[in-house]
């Protein structure tokens, strides 16, 4: 079935992503989700010898993901980007500030009460385009956008998960703990 809607979008700050650990924070609630795009940019390289095509060699560059939003917050701008809020309760943005890395964990429903949970594993984001329009006869919502990468995470090479509600073999439990902790990080 075709995906029907985008929600319950949420991140979790990468703690340690190494070849032997990998934690990240509690997933934490981003806002209220208009759309998304995800292009995760393989490469393709043929290899040819004795005249013939022997094989096609694959590779994962950068992915750019593309979040829309109804608003990003002062709180989710400073988690999102690295700025500060300072202690008036202003945010601050400077030029050295430093984005950490995140989990992106979303729901799209598919139709008849089911949908599918994903994960991507290791993202970045920037600030995306800012729209403000004046108020005519009709009002135009101005929302928000990030922009990012994704990279496959060290730990185990995975840049995405996913699980979909009309797949019998899944344990229940992995959906109803989906935000609460990003899938496939060991238990300590």
């Amino acid at each position: 079935m075709p995906r029907i809607g985008f929600k319950n979008l949420y991140v979790a700050k990468v703690l340690k992503d190494s070849r032997t650990e990998l934690s990240y924070e509690t997933p934490v609630y981003l806002g209220d989700t208009i759309e998304g795009n995800l292009n995760p940019n393989f490469s393709r390289t043929p290899y040819y010898a004795n005249d013939t095509l022997k094989k096609v060699y694959t590779s994962m560059g950068q992915g750019e993901i593309t979040l829309g939003l109804g608003e990003l917050s002062d709180e989710m701008s400073a988690l999102l980007f690295g700025h500060k809020i300072n202690t008036d309760g202003i945010l601050e943005k400077k030029e050295s500030d430093v984005a950490p890395e995140f989990a992106v964990l979303f729901e799209t429903p598919v139709g008849d009460g089911d949908s599918k949970y994903v994960v991507i594993t290791k993202a970045t984001f920037t600030p995306g385009e800012q729209s403000m329009s004046t108020k005519g006869e009709g009002i135009e919502p101005q929302t928000d956008s990030v922009t990012g990468s994704f990279v496959p995470r060290e730990f185990d090479g995975k840049w995405q998960v996913s699980a979909d509600t009309r797949d019998e073999t899944t344990d229940p439990t992995v959906f109803t703990n989906w935000f609460t902790k990003v899938y496939g990080q060991p238990t300590p």
